[in-house]
């Protein structure tokens, strides 16, 4: 096993394009080094073609190592979107799977299907698909998708909302995040670091809330003192 694991890290470092088809077989190795080696060398290559071999491994976690197959399709980049998109197609169940890879993989080419996604009646699609806008970046439109989920009746999506729009860099969602600093912890969390780096509107209302007890107290004393630090580092 050890032979065929260096031949195939081998042949990722050379970029062999023609060795492509060995190398998506190497994927099913009764040795999980040589499947690692494999994964990690179809990343290096780049080739488009090994996007759907890729994520249908992503789902066997018995076999592959998950953050391993998701960092080689990230390196497949915008090509991997047409890809993910006709695989949640044929396999709605993965859509929440497949928002998150769109979201690792920068697909901003699929933004229209993320928003649709936000409406979806399984709220795990619902927060995977804010998770993905939140990394991707926040345009106008998807500014007030994002405030709409932060009325969302699951904390998941709340959560992401939250981060997507602590993300956006816009100082109009300061309020909005500010008024769920007591929702559940994970969303609270996320509108806390969201207003940290919001910049002094965010500041300003972390200061309203530092001299309340409770949990919004706690995180806003949190979030200021973080400030301070960073300040005094930088």
């Amino acid at each position: 096993w050890w032979v065929r694991a260096e031949a195939v890290r081998a042949l990722g470092l050379i970029r062999e394009q023609e060795r492509v088809s060995g190398l998506l077989e190497a994927l099913d190795d009764d040795h999980e080094e040589v499947r690692a080696a494999a994964v990690d060398a179809l990343g290096r290559i780049g080739d488009p073609q090994c996007g759907t071999a890729l994520l249908a491994r992503l789902r066997d976690e018995s076999r592959h190592q998950r953050a391993r197959v998701l960092e080689a399709i990230r390196a497949l980049g915008q090509s991997m979107v047409p890809v993910l998109l006709a695989h949640t197609d044929e396999h709605p169940a993965d859509t929440a799977m497949t928002a998150d890879v769109l979201g690792t993989v920068g697909g901003t080419a699929a933004l229209e299907r993320l928003l649709g996604w936000t409406a979806s009646d399984d709220a795990a699609v619902r927060a995977a698909a804010l998770r993905a806008i939140g990394s991707i970046g926040i345009d106008d439109r998807s500014f007030f998708y994002a405030l709409r989920g932060l009325a969302d009746g699951a904390a998941d999506v709340r959560a992401m909302a939250a981060r997507a729009l602590g993300r956006s860099r816009r100082q109009t969602a300061v309020g909005c995040l500010a008024a769920h600093l007591d929702d559940e912890w994970l969303v609270a969390a996320h509108c806390a670091t969201g207003l940290r780096g919001l910049g002094r509107p965010g500041a300003a209302a972390l200061e309203a809330r530092a001299g309340a007890g409770g949990q919004g107290g706690d995180l806003a004393r949190q979030m200021l003192w973080e400030l301070k630090t960073l300040r005094v580092g930088g």
